[in-house]
C-alpha cells in the first residue's frame, strides 16, 4: 500500500501543478462545459458504442505520448501494472456514470477492456518509424521553429486531412469546415516545446517576436487552409460566413497558443505541459456563449506573454 500511495501523492501533485499552468480563470471557464459535452455523450451513447470508441482512442493517444515510463520503473513499478489501474479506474468512473444515467452496461464492460488492452501496448514512439514518416521540412525556415517541429513529425496527418476536407467539398460544406477545426486543434499543440534562447536573438525586441511568430502562424495556416478554402468557396460559396468563422476559430486558438507558450516561456523549461489549458480554450471557443471570455483570456495572456519576453530580452 505505501507504493500505491506514492503513486497517489505523484499524480496528485502532477495534477496540482496541471490545474494552477491552466489558471482559475480558464477552468471555471472550461471545466463546467467539457462536463456538460461529456453528460450529452453518455446520453448519446444509448444504443451504441460511441462513448466506449471515443475512450478507447484517446487513451490511446495519452498512452502513446506518455513519458513516466522510465520514472516508474526507477522507482521499482511496474509501468504497465500502473497504467492499467489508472485507466481501468477511468473506465469504472465514466462507465458507471453512463449506467446510472442510461442504463447502458455495454460501455461499462468495452471500456474497462480497452483500458486493459491500451495498458499492455508498447509505445510506438520508435526512432526508425519516425524517421521513415517525417515529413520534408527543408521549405520551413529554422526561425519556425515550432511548424518546423511539428511538421516534421505531424505533417502527413495534418496533410491528409487538408486534403479529405477539401475532397468532400465535392458533396457537403461539412468536410471543408471540420478539416479547418481540426487542422487548427493540431497545430495549435505544436507550441509546446520551447526553443533555445539563441533564437530571440533573430528579432530586436518582445514586440518584434511575438509580432514575427504571429506572422508566421498565419501564413502556415492559410497554406493548411487553402486547398479546403479554394474548394469550399467555388461549391458552397453561400455558405462562406460558416467558413471564416472556422478560419477564425484557429487563428484565435493558435494565437491564444502562443501568448500561453511565451508567458510562461524559462529558459530552463524543455516543455510546457500546455495541452489542457489549450484544449479547454479552444472547446471553450467552440460555445459563442464563452467567445467573449476566451478573447478577454487571450489578451490577458497577451499582456504576460509581452511582460515575460520583454524580460528575457532585458538580461540576455
Amino acid at each position: 500500500m505505501k507504493g500505491y500511495g506514492l503513486i497517489l501523492t505523484l499524480r496528485g501533485k502532477q495534477l496540482y501543478r496541471m490545474l494552477k499552468s491552466v489558471g482559475l480563470i480558464l477552468l471555471a471557464l472550461g471545466l463546467p462545459f467539457i462536463f456538460i459535452m461529456l453528460l450529452s455523450l453518455i446520453d448519446r451513447s444509448r444504443d451504441g458504442y460511441v462513448l466506449s470508441f471515443l475512450f478507447g482512442l484517446t487513451l490511446l493517444s495519452i498512452h502513446n505520448y506518455r513519458g513516466d515510463r522510465e520514472h516508474l520503473l526507477q522507482l521499482g513499478f511496474n509501468s504497465r501494472l500502473v497504467f492499467m489501474i489508472e485507466y481501468i479506474v477511468i473506465a469504472i468512473v465514466l462507465g458507471l456514470t453512463a449506467l446510472m444515467l442510461v442504463g447502458n452496461w455495454q460501455n461499462l464492460v468495452m471500456m474497462i477492456a480497452a483500458a486493459v488492452v491500451v495498458a499492455m501496448l508498447p509505445n510506438f514512439k520508435v526512432t526508425r518509424l519516425k524517421k521513415l514518416f517525417f515529413f520534408p521540412v527543408s521549405w520551413i525556415l529554422i526561425r519556425d521553429f515550432e511548424c518546423r517541429t511539428g511538421m516534421r513529425t505531424f505533417g502527413w496527418p495534418v496533410v491528409l486531412i487538408g486534403l479529405i476536407g477539401a475532397g468532400m467539398s465535392f458533396v457537403s460544406p461539412i468536410g471543408p469546415i471540420l478539416s479547418v477545426i481540426l487542422i487548427s486543434m493540431a497545430t495549435a499543440s505544436w507550441y509546446n516545446y520551447c526553443e533555445p534562447m539563441a533564437m530571440f536573438k533573430l528579432e530586436k525586441g518582445s514586440f518584434s517576436f511575438l509580432m514575427s511568430k504571429l506572422t508566421s502562424l498565419y501564413k502556415y495556416l492559410l497554406l493548411f487552409y487553402l486547398p479546403s478554402i479554394i474548394l469550399f468557396l467555388f461549391f458552397h460559396l453561400e455558405l462562406w460566413y460558416l467558413l471564416l468563422v472556422a478560419v477564425l476559430f484557429g487563428i484565435l486558438i493558435n494565437s491564444f497558443a502562443i501568448f500561453y507558450k511565451y508567458a510562461a516561456y524559462h529558459p530552463s523549461r524543455q516543455n510546457l505541459h500546455s495541452e489542457t489549458a489549450i484544449g479547454i480554450f479552444s472547446f471553450s471557443s467552440l460555445v459563442p456563449f464563452f467567445a467573449p471570455v476566451c478573447i478577454f483570456y487571450l489578451i490577458v495572456y497577451a499582456r504576460r506573454a509581452f511582460q515575460n519576453v520583454n524580460s528575457i530580452y532585458a538580461t540576455g
